[in-house]
């Protein structure tokens, strides 16, 4: 296979050629999932569908997280960025000894014993607001956070999956992020 890279012109940018290699299957009973983000999580309507889809094609998954109802169960918070949950004191992952995000302490003080998945989906309003391409702290900063939240759930547990959903469709530029 391939991935091709083009600008908004349709002007090729890049590709690479890949090889896809396909593992055998491998099937768990059940599966935890922690769900981290902004309003797009708080909502609620995304967790309610995996759960739904869950329990559609009979398997067992457990939401965990401090946020949301019943089995719907996440850590979505409205307005939040990455910095906030890794450098906020209110962040249930903030660590008043290491004045940082945590994974460790977070499932620790929430008494989970492991999480299968994590899901990370963040990046509206970390980037929201910015106009132009001559200043890129925010998505410097955006990138540093949730590198920070990663490396965490790694040293939690190395074999945790880390998915990051990406929720701002791409964009040539930051500008195309405020343009209507």
């Amino acid at each position: 296979g391939a991935i091709r890279v083009y600008n908004h012109n349709y002007v090729k940018m890049n590709d690479h050629n890949l090889s896809v290699v396909v593992k055998s299957s491998t099937t768990k009973s059940s599966l935890s999932v922690l769900v981290i983000g902004d309003s797009t999580v708080y909502a609620g309507k995304e967790t309610q569908k995996m759960l739904d889809l869950a329990t559609a094609d009979g398997y067992n998954m457990t939401l965990l997280g401090t946020m949301g109802t019943g089995a719907n169960k996440h850590e979505g918070r409205s307005g939040w960025k990455a910095e906030t949950y890794v450098t906020n004191t209110t962040s249930p992952f903030y660590n008043p000894t290491t004045k940082t995000f945590d994974f460790a302490y977070y499932m620790t003080k929430q008494g989970y014993s492991g999480v299968d998945c994590v899901f990370l989906q963040l990046g509206i309003n970390d980037v929201f607001g910015r106009w132009d391409d001559i200043n890129t702290d925010a998505i410097d900063t955006y990138i540093a956070h949730m590198k920070t939240m990663v490396n965490s759930i790694r040293a939690y547990n190395a074999s945790t999956k880390i998915v990051i959903n990406l929720i701002i469709p791409c964009g040539a530029d930051q500008d195309a992020f405020t343009d209507t």
